[in-house]
């Protein structure tokens, strides 16, 4: 073995670790620094078509079964057996009178939504604006009023709680002598007590230099000279003394506050109880009355700020499902009123009439057949999708013989009643083409696509760009001056700036597009997919450790290379 044999090995090992620290420092800055990039579209108007499609064959047989789609009764059968009629011609008349009702009321209901859609739209009138503000002005007017007026029924209920207070403290105040008393004569308590403190005055008699005095203690201390022609103040609360001319200095008297003894106490102290609860019950009622004020400026604020905010983004979508379901129940109603008249799908001849004027009919009652010498096919559709196809809509078929052929068509005919198989329900539409072609042969396969609904000039986008959230459907919105950049090899672009969740409301769609009537401009740039370049990378990168280096097996390899020298040494 030479030294470069020797010295290989750690040259590989060493070739192996950078390689393994090269492959994970790719892997972590590309799984940390994702590389973002927008598929994007361009908002713009455009021709929606919405449609259903089904398969069959081109019909042998020349003669369509007409049959009622309502119930009802037959007013009119215009048409004979073997008459001559164009496609449109009425067969037979039905009462039309409660489909009419339904379809006008249907339609009363749709105005109503669409004027309500509206409203929340345009948000604020004028109008409604100033009835806003004067609702808050007269509730914030009232509430001012009740707080006023607790204030001036406190006053009163005071003032009045206080007379009567002072009637009952009041009650035929008098001079109750001890027991003990030389006199038998007592002073005169006359006056008005003003305090609202209740208890007693107590009377006592001294002698001084200057002559007899009295002194009082109790509810206040005071004194003075006894004079026995006039009253002396009792104190400083209004009562006054008048002693009598016999007082004797060892006489004491007492003046209770209130007389409980007195004849009229019982009357003053029930009006004492009555004002007070007079008070409590109109404080009460005033607190209610502020209550109630409170709960009005409350409400006539949240109206008003209601009205002044822009409309939610749920509210305008909820009233968009309103709008969208009358207009449903308009087409219901539409489809029903015209199922009323029973018309010739295509020219031909009347070869039968099974109902006469006055007959009931029901649902898929034979009415008229109808001979035709142009050509028809018949499709089969699930259950689902036959409910939404009515006789008239426009049609285009394909042929799987004919590569190049597409021929217009409607639909003549629906069978009422569906085949059941394996429990699924299907039914036959019959569509008559409206021009004829000698390429077309009785039994050809055939592909219909029906026209269900189109509008012409209508903002849509991708159906990859509108997501929902809740209740709402929002897409991806790129502000005008964001910048994109290209990278050779990559999905979509970088952007300068990330889009914008921008709220829509949505409309009729198509396979591929949807209708957005709110929301968007024409012009806008949206995003349709969002790509994480890094995360292939990262794929990418994760899987060198499976890469092979020359001179390196691994423990299978490294067997089959010894098993092909033991063999070249044997044939040598």
């Amino acid at each position: 073995m030479t030294k470069e044999d020797l010295k290989r090995p750690r040259v590989w090992g060493s070739a192996l670790i950078l390689i393994a620290i090269a492959g994970y420092w790719v892997y972590h800055n590309n799984a940390s620094k994702p590389d973002i990039h927008y598929v994007t579209a361009t908002v713009a108007k455009t021709t929606l078509v919405s449609a259903l499609s089904g398969t069959g064959q081109v019909s042998s047989e020349n003669k369509i079964d007409l049959k009622s789609e309502i119930s009802g009764t037959v007013v009119a059968v215009p048409v004979v057996v073997g008459q001559q009629v164009k496609m449109g011609q009425t067969i037979a008349q039905f009462d039309a009178r409660t489909a009419l009702v339904s379809y006008n009321s249907a339609k009363a209901s749709l105005e109503s939504a669409k004027a309500n859609y509206d409203k929340i739209v345009a948000g604020i009138t004028s109008t409604d604006l100033t009835i806003a503000q004067t609702s808050l002005k007269s509730a914030q007017l009232n509430l001012d009023n009740a707080k006023k007026n607790k204030d001036r029924t406190s006053q009163q209920q005071d003032i009045l709680v206080a007379n009567a207070l002072r009637s009952l403290l009041n009650s035929t105040l008098t001079a109750q002598p001890a027991t003990n008393n030389v006199t038998t004569a007592n002073p005169t308590i006359s006056g008005t007590y003003t305090a609202p403190e209740q208890g007693q005055y107590q009377i006592s008699l001294y002698q001084s230099g200057s002559g007899l005095h009295y002194l009082v203690n109790g509810l206040e201390t005071f004194e003075g000279v006894v004079n026995y022609t006039s009253p002396s103040p009792l104190g400083s609360k209004g009562l006054f003394i008048q002693f009598p001319a016999n007082a004797n200095i060892s006489d004491t008297w007492t003046v209770p506050i209130p007389n409980t003894q007195a004849t009229n106490y019982i009357a003053n102290s029930n009006a004492y109880s009555a004002a007070l609860e007079a008070r409590t019950t109109a404080l009460s009622d005033a607190d209610s009355s502020i209550q109630s004020a409170e709960l009005n400026v409350e409400q006539a604020q949240a109206t008003f700020a209601q009205k002044t905010q822009a409309a939610l983004p749920s509210d305008v979508a909820a009233a968009q499902a309103q709008v969208d379901s009358a207009a449903a129940q308009v087409q219901s109603a539409q489809i029903t009123l015209a199922n009323a008249t029973l018309r010739a799908p295509f020219d031909g001849t009347i070869s039968a009439v099974s109902v006469q004027r006055g007959d009931q009919a029901g649902s898929g009652t034979l009415i008229a057949s109808l001979i035709t010498t142009g050509q028809v096919a018949k499709i089969t559709l699930n259950e689902v999708d036959a409910a939404k196809v009515v006789v008239g809509q426009k049609a285009t078929l394909t042929f799987d013989a004919i590569d190049t052929l597409t021929i217009a068509g409607h639909v003549a005919a629906i069978d009422p009643v569906g085949t059941v198989t394996q429990g699924v329900v299907s039914y036959t539409v019959t569509i008559a083409l409206d021009t004829q072609n000698d390429q077309i042969k009785s039994g050809m396969s055939v592909s219909a696509s029906i026209i269900l609904a189109a509008k012409t000039d209508v903002l849509a986008v991708p159906s990859s760009a509108v997501k929902s959230q809740g209740a709402s459907n929002y897409v991806d919105l790129f502000a005008p001056n964001t910048v994109f950049t290209t990278v050779a090899g990559t999905v979509g672009a970088r952007a300068s700036a990330v889009p914008t969740h921008q709220t829509v409301v949505v409309g009729m769609s198509s396979d591929s597009m949807i209708e957005i009537t709110s929301g968007l401009q024409e012009g806008d740039l949206v995003a349709t997919q969002t790509v994480d370049v890094n995360a292939s990378k990262t794929t990418a990168a994760s899987s060198a450790s499976s890469i092979r280096i020359p001179g390196l097996t691994t423990g299978g390899g490294a067997g089959g290379a010894g098993a092909a020298r033991a063999g070249g040494r044997a044939g040598g």
